[in-house]
């Protein structure tokens, strides 16, 4: 008789599920797990990062303020900042009360934008004084910038990306497969945490220019400006997947806020 090979009936050492199958389920489970840990270390970091003493502030301000001014080389740059809105600066500053200095750098850009940097860095560029009409505009986008450092919220943004390298070295893989890997789902959780931090700078930095002018007026108008540039075709989708709740909301809600305080509405200061 003929001997011919088979595979026993029952087989503990192979699975009787389809490959593709097992694959997918395997994905998910670690994208799943993979997910869950990066929620949980993000509100560890929010927990650690609100309990943090000042000196320990202190300490990563200086060793970050270091390694940011030698990246984007904000050492002897060419450009001087106009004394008018350095003087504005000092002022803003001394309302937003910070435990550590806060540099403003003037750079010449035609984006209508101004951002904050690790280590107490504020990057403001041209192309936004250009377009601003009023100092108060101006001032409500430097106190907006000054709040994200008042709320900790570079600390907040480090912490998670130090999460981000952990989760990379659990799954076994490097940073920028990991970001690509947990990005698409992620991005949503991501933007509703970014758009919160901005509705709380805006807060603070109302009150932070109130304290310097006395009054509110022209705050909005740096959103006014952003409206009327932005693309009004946008879902309510896709706002909600945006970093930055849209400008007309925003305007809306400090509109509520200047209610509420009872803040004072008086001339602006032209630019």
């Amino acid at each position: 008789m003929k001997y011919s090979a088979k595979l026993p009936n029952e087989n503990h050492n192979v699975s009787g599920e389809h490959p593709l199958k097992e694959f997918v389920i395997l994905v998910c489970g670690t994208c799943v797990l993979a997910l869950g840990l990066y929620w949980i270390l993000g509100k560890s970091v929010d927990v650690l990062v609100d309990n943090m003493p000042p000196i320990a502030e202190q300490l990563i301000h200086q060793q970050v303020n270091e390694y940011v001014s030698d990246e984007f080389q904000l050492q002897g740059e060419k450009n001087q900042l106009p004394s008018n809105i350095k003087a504005l600066m000092n002022g803003l500053e001394q309302c937003a009360g910070l435990d550590y200095p806060v540099s403003l750098h003037w750079q010449q850009d035609k984006q209508v934008n101004a951002f904050a940097l690790p280590g107490g860095h504020i990057m403001l560029l041209s192309g936004l004084v250009e377009q601003l009409n009023s100092e108060n505009g101006l001032a409500f986008v430097i106190a907006h910038e000054l709040a994200h450092f008042d709320n900790r919220d570079h600390l907040r943004a480090m912490g998670r990306g130090v999460v981000m390298v952990a989760l990379s070295t659990l799954i076994g893989l490097d940073n920028a497969k990991v970001f690509d890997f947990l990005s698409p789902v992620s991005q949503l959780e991501t933007a509703q945490f970014s758009q919160q931090r901005e509705s709380r700078a805006d807060e603070l930095a109302l009150s932070i220019v109130n304290c310097h002018y006395g009054h509110v007026g022209g705050v909005t108008e740096f959103f006014t400006l952003m409206q009327n540039k932005e693309n009004h075709s946008t879902s309510k989708v896709g706002s909600y997947w945006s970093s930055h709740p849209p400008s007309q909301i925003r305007i809306s809600s400090i509109e509520k806020l200047v209610v509420q305080q009872a803040y004072e509405i008086k001339e602006v200061k032209a630019l």
